[in-house]
């Protein structure tokens, strides 16, 4: 996963954690308080298994093909374009059967203030950026695991 994103915002936090993200980290984008939940995997090998089955599953892998393959028809016809700012929207979306983390969102936050309670996600999200030059040509810019 590439940076540290992923680990430093959603892996491993606990509620508190969860509810003080929300608290400390708001904007204001398009007249709505964002970020509407904050979420976190159990540990780095959940993360890493959950994001891997979101990225080999059938459709999504399909759907990735697709995206490079877009990106490099625009990089073809556009040469000032800098496909490394390219990123999949929506993001790879996966649901599992099991618990991938959990999330407290922007309304349990705004109930319970730092007491807010997380409650189990079965699904991840995942949004990759194109990167030339490395083999698949994207990296992971940020994986969490989402109600």
């Amino acid at each position: 996963m590439y940076g540290s994103h992923v680990i430093d915002k959603h892996v491993g936090k606990s509620d508190e954690q969860l509810a003080q993200r929300l608290r400390d980290q708001q904007i204001v984008r398009d007249g709505r308080v964002r970020p509407d939940a904050a979420s976190s995997f159990k540990d780095l090998a959940s993360a890493q298994r959950f994001t891997q089955a979101a990225l080999d599953d059938i459709d999504n892998a399909e759907r990735i093909e697709k995206w490079i393959d877009r990106v490099k028809q625009r990089e073809a016809n556009n040469p000032g374009w800098d496909p490394n700012r390219s990123t999949i929207d929506p993001p790879i979306a996966l649901s599992f059967s099991e618990v991938t983390g959990s999330t407290v969102s922007r309304a349990d936050y705004d109930a319970g203030g730092l007491n807010a309670t997380a409650t189990a996600t079965h699904g991840v999200d995942v949004v990759l950026r194109y990167r030339r030059g490395v083999d698949p040509p994207f990296v992971v810019l940020t994986s969490m695991p989402t109600a």
